[in-house]
């Protein structure tokens, strides 16, 4: 078995929460919806694209009226198929936000993910992996945050190795406890620091801090789903520099505290799976 994609129609009532392993592409069918899965509600309305990456917790809530969306599953042993460079890789797309200034980045996103759910393609596995073939090229050459950033723009090889290798010593898990400010980290980098402050603006959509706290609360996020342990604990062990502070960052992220956050993981979120298929 290489692998496992999942189509899903699902509509939500007033607040779901997820945090899925796979790689998840949303899109509205009908109506409109609010998505989190920074630091701040997206109103996402029919037709709207978004790309959530594996292990990212995201909340849907319901905006006014009836939503209908799809969320489109491709499981991790299809990004080992079809990715051969996995490590670094944070993929990240909204067309609600970037598609009127990249029309043609996601008109080709578009165009794959309709081929590869229609059902003829869906049923011929020879033609399903020439299209997600398609798909992970198109992926890494315009959605991989870390190489990409919000810009949809593949950095050159000198600024893919440098968000890299910043990627991997300060964002991973074992990291966030480092202290290092972005003036320690643009000397480690041999960086002018306003340079390196502006320049994460600029190609990420946040500040150093602000990627930092969303990385955090990400980690946190599910320590408090998958575990029992204290608040205080999690805000330790995830590197925030205290527990009142990591709970304002879960009511700025999830309009709640993390045990309310809780709550939310013993209420099934109803989808229809439409059809599952391994390739």
């Amino acid at each position: 078995m290489i692998g496992e994609i999942a189509l899903c129609y699902l509509t939500v009532k007033e607040i779901s929460l997820f945090l899925e392993k796979e790689l998840i592409f949303i899109k509205i069918l009908e109506g409109s919806v609010i998505v989190n899965k920074s630091n701040k509600d997206e109103v996402l309305h029919k037709n709207d694209l978004l790309i959530i990456h594996p292990e990212t917790p995201f909340v849907i809530k319901k905006n006014i009226g009836h939503n209908l969306l799809t969320l489109l599953r491709l499981d991790r042993d299809l990004c080992k198929n079809f990715d051969y460079k996995t490590n670094g890789k944070v993929y990240s797309g909204n067309s609600a936000q970037y598609e009127k200034d990249y029309p043609e980045v996601y008109q080709e996103l578009r165009f794959l993910l309709e081929s590869i759910t229609r059902f003829e393609v869906f049923e011929n596995k020879s033609e399903l992996n020439i299209y997600l073939k398609k798909l992970y090229a198109h992926m890494n050459k315009h959605f991989d945050y870390v190489a990409c950033g919000n810009l949809h723009k593949e950095f050159s090889e000198k600024m893919k190795l440098r968000y890299q290798n910043l990627y991997f010593n300060y964002f991973e898990i074992n990291s966030l406890n480092c202290q290092d400010s972005l003036k320690d980290i643009s000397k480690h980098l041999d960086l002018n620091y306003d340079y390196l402050r502006k320049d994460i603006k600029h190609r990420f959509g946040y500040n150093y801090h602000q990627l930092k706290d969303i990385l955090r609360v990400n980690y946190a996020t599910k320590y408090v789903l998958s575990t029992e342990m204290n608040i205080t604990d999690i805000s330790f062990r995830t590197g925030f520099s205290d527990h009142k502070y990591m709970v304002a960052c879960f009511r700025k992220r999830y309009g709640m505290p993390p045990s309310e956050l809780r709550l939310l993981r013993k209420t099934d979120t109803p989808a229809r799976m439409y059809f599952m298929k391994s390739i």
